[in-house]
C-alpha cells in the first residue's frame, strides 16, 4: 500500500519479485554471525541521477539500499509463512525488556492518500541533518534515556550507498561517529532528515564485501495522553500550511465523502459522537477508540483477510468489511481525522511488541530481534497548543501499544520429550503435534528452536496425524541444566517443552570486597560478592542459576541464618554473579566465612513467563572466603552538675553568686587520661574553660556573679566531636516591661491590627532573658478576662529577650475599651533551634519560683470600634441627602462653574469622631474631589466648598466615606449643560422585513463619557414625519446610557414601510435615571444629527414554463415562460415591468435571452423561440432587474430577484 520516496528507493516491485530476492539473499547471508536479512536491490539499466534534494551531497551516485519487507497491504494471503521469521535488524543495550518492546521503529511517513496507497507529495523535502554529539548526550541525558545499538547486515556497493535508518519518534538522535562497519569511510558519512522526521544516511564503502553495520541512537520519552490533552487546543488553530498538506483526501474531503458511502456512514456516526468543543487530540482519540471497538475487528487468520479489490478505495472497503490489518486501521484513522479537520500522516515501520529476545553470543548480550512479522503501521497527528498555531506532532498508535496478531490461525500445537532428564551422552526425541478442527494437519513444516539461545535446531514434516519428531543428540557440548525447546508452525502457533541435561556443576567464589565490616560505622553495612557458575565438562558458563549466599562461623559448618539481604541471586548471561550484600543488623561481631551454594534451581525468564526449574541432583558449594565483622567499643561520657545527672534538667537550682560544680567521667574501654574537656554556657554564649582528665575524671567550678543571667543555663561538655549537656537554673528576679502599645489604641474589630513592643530581662543586670514564652491577656471594663477575643495569646520569644507583636480582635468583640496585660509565668522553651544539639526538645515550666513571674499592662486602653455603627450625615447646600430623588424630590442642579457646599457629620456609636480622614468621591469618574483629617475641635463636622468649573455635564453621584470603614452616604448633583450625541448605523442600505441592524453612538460632554441619561431612537421619512412605528426593536425605544456609549438593536423594518429615503435621530429629553434617581425634563434637551438610511423593498417571481412538444427542448419549438411579479409583502407589482428570460447551458453560459413585460397587473407570458439545439443540462431563469423598469431614484430602493423555472 505505502510507497517509498523516489529519492531513497528504486521502482516498486511485485511481491513475487521480493520473495525471489529473499530466497537468493538468504543463501548469500548464511555465513553471517546471525541469521538476519537485509537486501541490496541492484536493478538492471543505468542508475538514476541523484535527487535534486541531495544537491549538497557528493557528485557520485549512491546505490540505493532498501530494507525489504515481505508484504504490503493485500499481500498477506500470498506469503510463505516462513518469510514471517526473516529478521530485519536487532537492538542491543536496552534496559527493561517490557519497555523496549513498546517502541515503534519509524522508517517512513506519507502525506498523500490516493485511494489505493499512501505516497509522499511534492511538498515533502529532505535536508542535511546533524549527528548528535556523544558528550551532549552524556551531559544532557545519560543514563535516561538509554543509548541503544542497532545492528544489521548489508551488502554494499563500492562507492556511495543511500539507505533509510530505523529511528524513534519524535526526533531522530543518531550519535555522532557511531555508524560503524568494515570498509566504511566514516568521514564521508552524510545524514539526512526529511520533513516527516524520517532519517537516511549516505555511506561510502571501499569494498563490496558483505558486512555488519551498526549505529547508536536514543529517543525521548513520549508525553502521555493526559499530558497531550492538557495542552491541546482545537484543530481550527492548525496553521494554513499544515492544513493544506495534511488535510487531503482524493479529490477533496467533501467529494471523498460523497463518493465513498461506507466511509460516510461511519463518518456520520462519529459526527454524532464528536463535539464541536473537542480539541484536536480529543477528536483523534474518539476516532481511535471507535476504530478499535466493535464492529471493527482483525481477521482471525491470514486466510480470513480479504484485501480491497483492485480499483476500490481501501479505506471505504475497510469501512464496508469492518475488518482489516494494521495498515487498514492506520489508513482509516488518517482519513477520518482529516475529514474532521485534524492534520495527520501515515507511518510505516516496525513494532517491538511481538519481537523475540535472544542472547547474541557474538556480542555477549541480549538482543531484541525485529523481523518481518513485526511490520506495523500507525499515524502522527498535529496538535495545536497555542492560538498562534504553534503545536506539536504526536505519535498515535491506533492499538495503544498492543497490536493485534494477524498471524493467528485455527491451529494449536503441543510438544513433548520422551524423557524429563538426560545424561550425556544420550539422544532426546522431541515430538510436536499440530491440531486443527477445520484445517489439514498433514505435510506441515514444524520448526524447532532452542528458545533461550535463539538457535534453530531442526525442522520436521507432520504426518497425517499432525505429528512431527526430531532427534537431538545430548552430548558434552550441551550445557548442564534445563533447555527450553520451541516448536512453531506459524507466528501464532507455537508451544514449548523442557528437557534437562544432567551432570556436574561448579560454583567459584572469586572475591568478597570488603572482607571486613565494622558494624559501628553508620549503616548500610555492605560487601560485594563476585563469582560464577559453570559446567566443568565443557567449561561453559551457566546463566539463570539461582545461588544462595551463606555466612558461616569461621572454620565450622555452623550457618548464620538470614545473614544477608538479598539471600539469593540469579547468574547473568555470562554465568556471573556480582551482588552487593547488606549485612543483617542481627549479625554480631566475629570471624566468619562466606560460601555460595547452588541448590539445583534455575529461573527461566522470558518476555511472556518466568518460572523456576528444580533439578535436585545438580548441586554444588563454592570455596570459602574470609569475612570479619568488627565492632568499636562504646564511649562512656557522663556529665554532672552539682552531682545531678545530665538527664535531670530541672536540677540543680542555685542563687546568684553561688558556685556550680561541673564534672565529667570519660571511658572508652578504659578511663581516658590527659584528655582536654571544654565547658560552655550556651545560654550566655561564654566559654567556661578547659580541664584535663585524670583517671577519666575532670571537673570545673562555675562561679556565678552579678553578670550571670537568671533562668535556665544550657551547659555542655565537649571532647573532640563528642559531647554531653544538661541545665542548671539561676533563681533570681526577671522583669517584663511593655514599652510601646497598644498602637494604635483604637481599632476596628474583625480586621484592623495593633502592636505591642517590650522586653523581658534580668532585674539585676538588665541582660535579656532567652527563649521565654509570654501570655497576652485582654480584660474588659469590669476586669473580666476576655482573652479569647484576641487573635493569639501565647508567644515564644527568641534569644534577644524582646517582643514586637501584631494582634487583632475578632468580629464579635464588644465595642468598648479594654486593658491589655502581658505576662511571663516561668516558661522557657529550649527546643531546636534553641537547643542546637536537637537531641531532646525541652520545655521548662518553672512557674513555682516567684522570681520567674512578671507582668505589665499596656500603656493605653485599647478602644474597639464597631465599623457597622459608623453614622455619616450628608448635606448639599444645606439640603440633606435623600435615599431617592424624583420629580417631587429633585436633586440639586447647578450651572458649570458654581460653588457647591457639601457638609458631613460623622459619629461612631453615637460619639463624634476626632481623627481619621473623611473623603468625597465623584463615583462615576472615580475621582476624589475632597478630603479632611478630623481633629477634636471639628466635633465630627466639616464643610467642603467645591467649585464645579471642571465638572462635566449631567449626573454626578457623590459618595462620602470616613477612614476605611465600610459605612458611607451618597447624593446626586446635576450640572445643567448642553451635551453632544453622536449616531451611526452599521449598514446604510436596509431591506425591509429582512435586515437586522443597529444604531449606535456616544453621549458625551467634550471627551467625557456620561452616565444615567435616557435617550430615544426615532425614524423619520423624507418629509420628516415620525414613522418610528416601523421599527421592530429588539428592546425598548428608550435606553439608559452607561459609560457614554449606547446601541439600539433593530430586528427589522416593518414590511409595510414604503421603500425610500429615511433618517434616524437620537433624542435626549432631559430624563435622568439611575438607582436612587428618576427625574424628567431636568436638563437641556439635545438631539443627534440625522443618520440617513435607504430602506428597500424585496421582490419575487412565481412562474413556470411550457412547450408545444413535451418531453424536451426541440429545435423549431417555442417555449412559454409565464408567471406573476410580486412585492415582498405579497402584493402584485403593477404597471408594465420588464422580465428577462435567460436560457443557460448548465455551466453558466448563456444560450439565449428574451425580454418581455408584465401586463399592468403583474402577469407576464414571454415566448422564446428554440432556434438551435439546446444541450442536456439546459436551465431556464426568469429575472427582474429594477433599473429596467423604474427610473432613478426609485429603482435604488427595489431589490433584484430571479427564479429558476427549469433545471434537469
Amino acid at each position: 500500500m505505502s510507497e517509498f520516496r523516489e529519492d531513497l528507493l528504486v521502482t516498486a516491485i511485485s511481491i513475487i519479485q521480493v520473495i525471489k530476492i529473499i530466497l537468493v539473499a538468504s543463501l548469500l547471508i548464511t555465513a553471517f554471525a546471525f541469521s538476519i536479512f537485509f537486501f541490496s536491490l541492484l536493478w538492471g539499466g543505468p542508475r538514476p541521477n541523484p535527487s535534486d534534494r541531495l544537491s549538497e551531497a557528493e557528485d557520485e551516485d549512491a546505490i540505493l539500499i532498501y530494507f525489504p519487507t515481505i508484504f504490503e497491504i493485500g499481500d498477506l494471503p500470498d506469503i510463505d509463512p516462513s518469510e514471517y521469521e526473516k529478521e530485519i535488524f536487532r537492538i542491543f543495550d536496552y534496559g527493561a525488556i517490557n519497555e523496549i518492546k513498546t517502541k515503534l521503529w519509524k522508517f517512513e511517513s506519507f502525506d498523500e492518500y490516493t485511494g489505493d496507497e499512501w505516497k509522499s507529495s511534492l511538498l515533502a523535502g529532505k535536508s542535511l541533518y546533524s549527528f548528535y554529539p556523544m558528550q551532549e548526550y552524556i551531559d544532557n541525558y545519560f543514563p535516561d534515556p538509554e543509548l541503544l545499538k542497532i545492528q544489521f547486515p548489508i551488502s554494499p556497493a563500492v562507492g556511495n550507498n543511500l539507505m533509510i535508518l530505523p529511528s524513534l519518534f519524535p526526533i531522530p538522535f543518531i550519535i555522532e561517529d557511531s555508524i560503524d562497519a568494515p570498509n566504511l569511510d566514516q568521514a564521508s558519512t552524510v545524514l539526512y532528515k526529511d520533513d516527516f522526521n524520517a532519517v537516511s544516511v549516505d555511506l561510502h564503502f571501499s569494498d563490496s564485501q558483505p558486512v555488519n553495520l551498526s549505529y547508536q541512537l536514543f529517543g525521548l520519552d513520549l508525553p502521555t495522553d493526559a499530558e497531550i490533552n492538557n495542552s491541546a487546543l482545537s484543530a481550527l488553530y492548525t496553521p494554513l500550511e499544515i492544513r493544506n498538506q495534511y488535510l487531503q483526501l482524493p479529490p477533496s474531503i467533501d467529494s471523498y465523502k460523497l463518493i465513498n458511502t461506507f466511509f460516510t456512514n461511519h463518518f456520520n456516526i462519529l459526527y454524532g459522537i464528536i463535539n464541536i468543543s473537542d480539541n484536536a487530540f480529543e477528536v483523534a482519540n474518539i476516532i481511535r477508540n471507535y476504530l478499535t471497538s466493535p464492529p471493527f475487528s482483525f481477521p482471525a487468520s491470514i486466510p480470513d483477510y480479504n484485501p480491497a479489490p483492485q480499483g476500490r478505495d481501501i479505506v471505504d472497503w475497510f469501512c464496508e468489511q469492518e475488518k482489516g490489518i494494521w495498515s487498514d486501521f492506520a489508513s482509516a484513522f488518517c482519513a477520518f481525522t482529516r475529514a474532521f479537520g485534524v492534520a495527520s500522516r501515515y507511518v510505516k515501520g516496525f513494532s517491538g511488541f511481538l519481537a523475540d529476545e535472544i542472547n547474541d553470543t557474538v556480542e555477549g548480550k541480549n538482543a531484541l530481534l525485529i523481523k518481518n512479522k513485526n511490520i506495523y503501521n500507525w499515524a502522527e497527528i498535529y496538535v495545536p497548543t497555542d492560538v498562534s498555531g504553534d503545536g506539536e506532532w504526536v505519535q498515535i498508535d491506533i492499538f495503544k501499544g498492543v497490536p493485534y496478531n494477524i498471524f493467528e490461525s485455527d491451529y494449536n500445537i503441543t510438544v513433548s520429550t520422551d524423557q524429563f532428564a538426560y545424561n550425556r551422552p544420550d539422544v532426546a526425541t522431541i515430538t510436536a503435534t499440530l491440531i486443527s478442527n477445520n484445517s489439514s494437519v498433514d505435510n506441515k513444516t514444524i520448526y524447532f528452536t532452542d528458545y533461550l539461545s535463539g538457535q534453530p535446531i531442526s525442522s520436521a514434516i507432520t504426518d497425517s496425524n499432525g505429528n512431527a519428531s526430531i532427534l537431538v543428540s545430548i552430548n558434552d557440548t550441551q550445557v548442564v541444566g534445563p533447555h527450553i525447546i520451541e516448536a512453531k508452525y506459524d507466528i501464532s502457533t507455537f508451544n514449548y517443552t523442557i528437557f534437562n541435561v544432567l551432570g556436574p556443576i561448579e560454583v567459584d567464589l572469586i572475591s568478597v570486597n570488603p572482607s571486613e565490616i565494622s558494624i559501628s560505622d553508620p549503616p548500610p553495612h555492605t560487601s560485594d560478592v563476585q563469582g560464577y557458575v559453570y559446567d566443568p565438562v565443557n567449561g561453559k558458563r551457566i546463566e539463570n542459576a539461582e545461588v544462595n549466599f551463606v555466612l558461616l562461623q569461621k572454620g565450622t559448618s555452623s550457618i548464620v541464618p538470614n545473614a544477608f539481604n538479598p539471600e539469593t541471586k540469579n547468574t547473568n548471561v555470562n554465568g556471573d554473579f556480582d551482588e552487593i550484600l547488606s549485612l543483617n543488623p542481627s549479625v554480631s561481631s566475629g570471624l566468619y566465612e562466606i560460601r555460595v551454594d547452588f541448590n539445583g534451581t534455575w529461573w527461566i525468564l522470558t518476555p511472556y513467563f518466568n518460572f523456576p526449574v528444580f533439578i535436585p541432583t545438580i548441586t554444588d558449594s563454592s570455596n570459602r572466603l574470609e569475612f570479619n565483622v568488627t565492632e568499636d567499643l562504646p564511649l562512656l561520657f557522663n556529665f554532672w552538675i552539682d552531682g545531678t545527672t545530665f538527664d535531670d534538667y530541672y536540677q540543680p537550682v542555685i542563687n546568684r553568686n553561688e558556685n556550680v560544680n561541673l564534672s565529667v567521667y570519660l571511658e572508652w574501654g578504659d578511663p581516658l587520661d590527659n584528655e582536654a574537656i571544654d565547658f560552655y554556657d550556651l545560654s550566655q554564649d561564654i566559654f567556661l574553660g578547659t580541664v584535663q582528665t585524670n583517671n577519666g575524671r575532670a571537673s570545673l567550678i562555675y562561679n556565678t556573679d552579678a553578670s550571670t543571667v537568671a533562668g535556665p543555663h544550657l551547659i555542655y561538655a565537649k571532647w573532640g566531636s563528642n559531647y554531653n549537656y544538661s541545665y542548671f537554673t539561676l533563681n533570681d528576679n526577671i522583669t517584663l516591661d511593655v514599652q510601646v502599645g497598644p498602637n494604635p489604641n483604637q481599632i476596628n474589630r474583625g480586621g484592623e491590627t495593633f502592636t505591642l513592643q517590650g522586653t523581658i530581662s534580668d532585674a539585676s543586670n538588665g541582660a535579656p532573658i532567652k527563649f521565654t514564652e509570654i501570655y497576652i491577656a485582654l480584660f474588659d471594663d469590669t476586669m473580666t478576662d476576655v482573652s479569647y477575643y484576641l487573635s493569639s495569646n501565647w508567644f515564644q520569644l527568641d534569644d534577644t529577650g524582646t517582643f514586637d507583636l501584631t494582634l487583632s480582635v475578632d468580629s464579635g468583640t464588644p465595642a468598648i475599651n479594654f486593658t491589655i496585660n502581658v505576662g511571663f509565668y516561668g516558661v522557657f522553651i529550649y527546643s531546636f533551634p534553641n537547643n542546637q544539639f536537637n537531641e531532646f526538645n525541652f520545655y521548662f515550666d518553672i512557674f513555682t519560683y516567684s522570681n520567674f513571674t512578671s507582668n505589665d499592662n499596656g500603656n493605653f486602653e485599647l478602644k474597639v470600634i464597631d465599623p457597622n455603627n459608623v453614622a455619616i450625615q450628608f448635606w448639599v447646600d444645606g439640603n440633606p441627602a435623600l435615599s431617592f430623588y424624583d420629580d417631587s424630590n429633585l436633586p440639586e442642579r447647578y450651572n458649570q462653574g458654581d460653588n457647591i457646599t457639601f457638609s458631613v457629620y460623622v459619629t461612631v456609636s453615637g460619639s463624634f469622631v476626632s481623627d481619621e480622614t473623611v473623603t468625597l468621591t465623584d463615583v462615576y469618574i472615580n475621582s476624589q474631589i475632597g478630603s479632611h483629617l478630623f481633629e477634636l475641635a471639628d466635633n465630627g463636622r466639616w464643610d467642603f466648598v467645591i467649585n464645579s468649573s471642571s465638572w462635566h455635564a449631567g449626573l454626578h453621584k457623590i459618595r462620602v466615606q470616613w477612614s476605611t470603614f465600610p459605612a458611607y452616604n451618597t447624593t446626586f448633583v446635576i450640572i445643567n449643560k448642553t451635551i453632544s450625541i453622536s449616531a451611526f448605523s452599521n449598514i446604510p442600505k436596509i431591506q425591509r422585513n429582512v435586515d437586522t441592524f443597529n444604531v449606535y453612538g456616544s453621549v458625551q460632554d467634550g471627551t467625557t463619557n456620561l452616565n444615567g441619561l435616557d435617550i430615544k431612537i426615532l425614524l423619520f421619512d423624507s418629509s420628516m414625519n415620525d414613522v418610528s412605528y416601523h421599527l421592530n426593536l429588539a428592546g425598548s425605544q428608550i435606553i439608559n446610557v452607561f459609560d457614554g456609549s449606547y446601541q439600539f438593536d433593530v430586528n427589522s423594518i416593518s414590511i409595510n414601510c414604503p421603500q425610500g429615503q429615511y433618517y434616524f435621530r437620537i433624542d435626549f429629553n432631559g430624563t435622568i435615571s439611575q438607582p436612587g434617581i428618576y427625574v424628567t425634563n431636568y436638563m437641556i434637551n439635545t438631539s443627534s444629527i440625522l443618520v440617513p438610511a435607504n430602506i428597500t423593498a424585496g421582490t419575487y417571481i412565481v412562474g413556470n414554463y411550457d412547450t408545444i412538444f413535451k418531453g424536451g427542448f426541440y429545435q423549431g419549438d417555442e417555449l412559454y415562460a409565464y408567471g406573476y411579479l410580486y412585492w415582498d409583502n405579497g402584493s402584485l407589482i403593477t404597471g408594465s415591468r420588464n422580465i428577462t428570460i435567460t436560457i443557460e447551458d448548465g455551466f453558466g453560459g448563456i444560450i439565449k435571452t428574451e425580454i418581455g413585460s408584465t401586463d399592468g397587473s403583474g402577469w407576464f407570458n414571454i415566448t422564446v423561440f428554440i432556434d438551435t439545439i439546446w444541450p442536456d443540462g439546459t436551465e431556464i431563469w426568469a429575472n427582474f432587474y429594477p433599473e429596467d423598469s423604474f427610473t432613478p431614484p426609485a429603482h435604488y430602493y427595489i431589490e433584484f430577484t430571479e427564479i429558476e423555472l427549469f433545471r434537469p
